[in-house]
């Protein structure tokens, strides 16, 4: 069972991706954050595999934060954002989830961030809704 954190805002957002990580029964939602500390706090609380992360938060804080942060505790991230960075970002995360997105975005990003680390296994099999890093 992978532990997922969801790092989102937005709480329709939040909810539309809980519902689609939850749709594989081998990954759980165990906590949603929509800012730093709230996702720093859940890290201390919960065992935490993998966390999805928009990167526009409020209380000043970003994606950007939140990834370095969890980053420095051995977490993987992927991105989700309506504005993707226009380069890869590896250092920070796995790659990135283009809002809107699609239930197999969400799966092939899951897919490859839980994939053993430095592997390239699925690389051509990725929607086009997830660009991998």
């Amino acid at each position: 069972m992978a532990n997922i954190l969801l790092v989102e805002d937005d709480p329709l957002v939040a909810a539309t991706l809980r519902l689609l990580v939850e749709l594989d029964p081998c990954h759980r939602v165990v906590a949603i954050a929509d800012c730093l500390d709230q996702a720093v706090d859940a890290v201390s609380w919960h065992r935490i595999d993998l966390a999805l992360v928009d990167l526009q938060l409020t209380w000043g804080s970003t994606g950007y934060m939140v990834a370095d942060a969890l980053g420095r505790r051995g977490i993987r991230c992927i991105f989700v954002s309506a504005n993707v960075p226009p380069w890869p970002m590896p250092e920070l995360a796995v790659g990135c989830i283009e809002k809107p997105f699609s239930a197999d975005d969400v799966a092939d990003a899951l897919r490859v961030a839980l994939d053993s680390p430095g592997t390239r296994t699925l690389a051509a099999t990725v929607s086009a809704g997830f660009e991998r890093y």
